[in-house]
């Protein structure tokens, strides 16, 4: 049993450590220099000790027809009228905050104004967004209708980006989950920012192992943190004026050595057997922060870990993954959002039809009346409907 939920931990982060774009001004408050997190990996804490920390939970089910099913959810981004999610079939869709389908991209072929591929996408100003193909990003408005495409600019010839995060014409980032040899020394990185009305061009986030990070750019309010990929320590954020190191997570003795690590650039499991081997930290995945807390994901030796970091007296909890978590709402998947102080997770419909029936829903932490409320409000979940988003409130 042991090894299956290892496995199926590894699974849950090469599909969804976890990103997008903004817009509008940064109002939550950001580390003004990079802050040291200590963390020691091997204080575990009961699971209480994160439901202490919950004020509230709420459900909304996302409408489910026979034109937009969707499969899992990649990505989410919530802007002032609408969800926007970028499925596990590569379809772009938006849903009104009530749950309510509004339309969706998909690939569409070769013709003029049609989509001819999707990598990514991020919102644009007034409810547009922009969904990234091969070579060029495509503008859509606010309902859907095709507006026009724009080239990517790439730093080299082989720069094959998958997420990318666009404040406008001139600043743009592109972040690419490149395996294989390194041709040549810009491949050594896994992000480039392009900003050409100051005429910068800059890497970060050196590679040593194969990059499989997902989701590379996280909406935290109206900031950005940026999934770090495997062997780095530090989390990154988007500032209007360039990227830098918010938090450093320092793992102690218990911290993996860069120039130690497996150089196997087609695979990430070398550097996973490294952290069994040698009892270290590898990875760390779904960065987000509140004013006062910063929630993160790691892998130290075989499991995974979700810490909760008390940003003013630098405490925190470390709850590990483990088979009695897997099939609690909290522990059940990574986050994908930090939106008006509420965490967004994605929350497939068998599961939580499995878990009502089985009486096992796990809200028992809730005040009772708060708790049949949300019973209520799922009970008609079908196995077959779309994924339910969870919203959870944490305590001032």
């Amino acid at each position: 049993m042991k090894s299956k939920i290892s496995l199926f931990f590894i699974v849950l982060i090469i599909l969804s450590l976890n990103a997008g774009c903004t817009s509008g001004s940064n109002k939550q408050q950001q580390p003004q220099q990079t802050e040291i997190v200590k963390i020691d990996p091997t204080k575990i804490s009961v699971p209480k000790d994160f439901f202490d920390l919950i004020a509230d939970i709420d459900f909304i089910k996302l409408e489910t027809t026979q034109s937009n099913p969707i499969d899992w959810i990649q990505k989410l981004w919530i802007t002032d009228k609408s969800f926007l999610i970028k499925t596990g079939s590569w379809e772009v869709h938006a849903y009104n905050h009530d749950g309510e389908f509004r339309f969706k991209k998909n690939k569409e072929g070769k013709g003029k104004n049609e989509i001819k591929h999707i990598d990514d996408f991020c919102p644009g100003p007034e409810e547009s967004i922009y969904i990234l193909g091969y070579q060029e990003y495509y503008v859509i408005d606010k309902d859907g209708v095709f507006i026009e495409v724009k080239p990517t600019t790439r730093p080299y010839e082989s720069f094959s980006p998958g997420y990318f995060h666009i404040v406008d014409d001139s600043f743009q980032l592109y972040s690419t989950s490149t395996t294989g040899p390194k041709q040549n020394q810009m491949e050594e990185f896994s992000l480039w920012l392009r900003d050409s009305k100051n005429e910068v061009s800059k890497f970060y986030l050196h590679r040593k192992t194969c990059n499989i990070a997902k989701n590379a750019f996280l909406q935290n309010e109206d900031a950005v943190l940026i999934t770090p990929v495997i062997g780095i320590d530090t989390i990154y954020a988007v500032k209007s004026n360039g990227v830098f190191p918010a938090f450093y997570i320092d793992f102690g003795k218990y911290k993996s050595i860069p120039e130690q690590l497996p150089d196997d650039q087609t695979a990430p499991f070398a550097a996973f057997e490294y952290a069994k081997e040698n009892k270290k930290c590898v990875s760390i995945y779904a960065p987000f922060m509140g004013d006062n807390w910063l929630r993160f994901a790691y892998y130290f030796h075989k499991n995974y870990y979700l810490t909760m970091y008390n940003r003013v007296d630098q405490s925190y909890i470390n709850i590990e993954a483990n088979k009695e978590n897997v099939n609690n709402l909290l522990f059940m998947t990574s986050p994908l959002a930090f939106y008006k102080n509420k965490l967004y997770y994605s929350l497939p419909a068998y599961k939580i039809r499995g878990l009502l029936d089985d009486n096992a829903i796990g809200l028992n932490f809730l005040p009772e009346n708060r708790r049949l409320q949300l019973l209520e409000k799922l009970k008609d979940v079908k196995e077959t409907d779309n994924p339910v988003l969870m919203l959870v409130t944490f305590k001032d």
